[in-house]
């Protein structure tokens, strides 16, 4: 599951709010039809593509470009490249080759989302912060911000997001997600689709007793 989809697409939808341009109306019924499908990155029919694939390859485009729309700005270029060295924008990481699969553990989902409460929601949320970020905290320049980030990302190609390593032939979010394994022996273990997973995986073997 993406936290993006499941997480964020209300509050960005809501700062979204109702533009005229069927384009973007468009692309906000994916991403509204995506989590409402449960935000996944699967592929249950086995045809190679995600079952969201086109929302999955707009959230991908937008989420870079919308942070540093929304926080370069308020706390200026160095302060914001600092911040990236410390805590990365949240995997996928698109644009280069793929080191590992995404796991959503960390990230800025939860600035996000608590600076558009913020500034949208007439019930503030508690221990806000003590500006606003997206817009300097300005309802219709945040609004501009998502819109504008929006309408840039849907000219992204997967070529350009995920067409790198070993996905230069197969540039897809399906490819970029897989679990990749490092081998450490003469024994290789074929990637496999992205998956929630544990932190320690153990096999038992159950043999059974035959009676004397």
């Amino acid at each position: 599951m993406d936290v993006r989809a499941f997480a964020l697409t209300r509050p960005l939808l809501r700062a979204l709010g109702h533009p005229s341009s069927q384009r973007m109306k468009d692309a906000m019924a994916r991403l509204r039809q995506w989590a409402a499908n449960g935000g996944h990155r699967r592929d249950l029919d086995k045809d190679g593509r995600y079952d969201d694939d086109d929302a999955v390859m707009l959230m991908d485009a937008w989420w870079p470009r919308m942070l540093e729309a929304m926080y370069k700005p308020a706390l200026g270029d160095e302060a914001y490249e600092r911040l990236l060295d410390m805590l990365v924008q949240g995997e996928p990481v698109v644009g280069k080759p793929a080191t590992s699969e995404p796991s959503f553990s960390d990230g800025w989902y939860g600035y996000v989302d608590k600076d558009l409460r913020d500034i949208f929601n007439r019930r503030k949320p508690p221990g806000r912060f003590s500006r606003g970020y997206c817009g300097n905290g300005s309802r219709r320049a945040c609004r501009r911000i998502l819109r504008r980030t929006l309408l840039e990302a849907m000219s992204d190609s997967p070529a350009k997001l995920y067409g790198y390593g070993d996905c230069a032939k197969n540039a897809q979010a399906r490819c970029f997600d897989q679990d990749r394994f490092v081998v450490a022996s003469a024994v290789t273990v074929p990637d496999f689709p992205y998956q929630n997973r544990p932190t320690f995986q153990q096999t038992v073997e159950l043999t059974r007793k035959l009676p004397r």
